[in-house]
């Protein structure tokens, strides 16, 4: 539900579209994200493979998700795969070590976010008001995670 979608243009690399996932009622709302897709029109996109992260007990450092929170967040994950396809837009998954090596980002628990965010701002510095915040990491994330799919797949 914190998450983003951001849009990269060949043309312009140092600006980038990056917007808040769409949600209402606490789920993501498919018709709005379909009218973002729908009004930049990618030509292919990529999809972060993420997992749930069921609680490992007490004791552990893992965050604890329980069942409700696991299928949340599996519905989110399934309703943006399907409005992309819907769409009549290919796309691929990417894994989340995959992105963030091609970019030398470290994981969350060594500052993986804010290290994300600089590098977006670094990026993308007419695009920089969008990652302003230490909350607009998900925002960093999509960036980085299409600009992965420029550098690797185009």
């Amino acid at each position: 539900m914190t998450g983003a979608i951001a849009f990269y243009f060949t043309d312009a690399p140092n600006r980038i579209a990056v917007e808040d996932m769409p949600v209402v009622a606490g789920e993501v709302d498919p018709h709005a994200l379909a009218r973002l897709v729908r009004q930049y029109g990618p030509s292919f996109a990529v999809v972060e493979r993420v997992n749930a992260m069921p609680s490992t007990g007490k004791g552990e450092k893992r965050r604890p998700m329980g069942a409700q929170s696991m299928f949340n967040f599996g519905a989110a994950c399934a309703v943006a795969r399907t409005v992309i396809a819907m769409c009549d837009v290919p796309f691929t998954m990417v894994a989340p070590a995959d992105w963030k090596r091609h970019h030398r980002v470290p994981g969350k628990p060594e500052g993986g976010d804010e290290a994300g965010r600089l590098l977006a701002l670094r990026r993308f510095p007419a695009s920089a008001d969008r990652f302003a915040r230490k909350k607009d990491h998900n925002r960093a994330d999509a960036a980085l995670i299409a600009l992965h799919a420029a550098e690797t797949l185009l």
